[in-house]
C-alpha cells in the first residue's frame, strides 16, 4: 500500500476516534442532570435536552453548508493543503471542546462543533482518493 493511503487511512482513524469519543461525553453534559458533569443549574433541567439536540444537529448543518466550500477549495489549492487545514481545525474545535467542558461554558461546545462540522472534508477526500 502506498504511503499517501496511509496518511489518508491515519487521519480518517483519528476522525472516527474523536467523533466516537464524543458520542458518550454529549449526553453527559447536558441530558443527563445526575452526571457530575452536567453543565447545566438545577431549574434549566427543561432546557438541557434542547440543547442537547441542538448542540448535537450543529454538526451535520455546519458540514452541509461547508462542504460545497471546501470541496471549491479543494479545487483551486489542491486536496493535501485543505486535508491539512481540516485537521488542523478539527484539532482546534477538540480543544476548544475541553475547554469548553472545564469551564463550563455551552457557547464554546457549539462553537467547537460548528468548527468541527466545517472542516468535514476528511471522508470525502478519502472517497474521492478511493475510488
Amino acid at each position: 500500500m502506498n504511503k499517501k493511503l496511509w496518511f489518508l487511512f491515519l487521519t480518517i482513524f483519528l476522525d472516527m476516534v474523536g467523533i466516537g469519543i464524543l458520542i458518550p461525553v454529549i449526553p453527559q453534559l447536558l441530558g443527563e442532570p445526575s452526571s457530575p458533569y452536567y453543565l447545566l443549574s438545577p431549574s434549566q433541567d427543561n432546557l438541557g435536552f434542547l440543547l442537547l439536540g441542538l448542540l448535537v444537529a450543529s454538526y451535520p448543518m455546519a458540514m452541509f453548508f461547508a462542504s460545497p466550500v471546501l470541496g471549491a477549495l479543494s479545487d483551486k489549492y489542491g486536496r493535501k493543503p485543505v486535508l491539512l487545514f481540516s485537521l488542523l481545525g478539527t484539532s482546534i474545535s477538540y480543544f476548544i471542546f475541553a475547554f469548553a467542558i472545564i469551564t463550563k461554558n455551552i457557547p464554546f461546545l457549539f462553537i467547537s462543533r460548528i468548527i468541527d462540522g466545517t472542516r468535514f472534508y476528511f471522508r470525502s477526500i478519502f472517497r474521492g482518493h478511493t475510488f
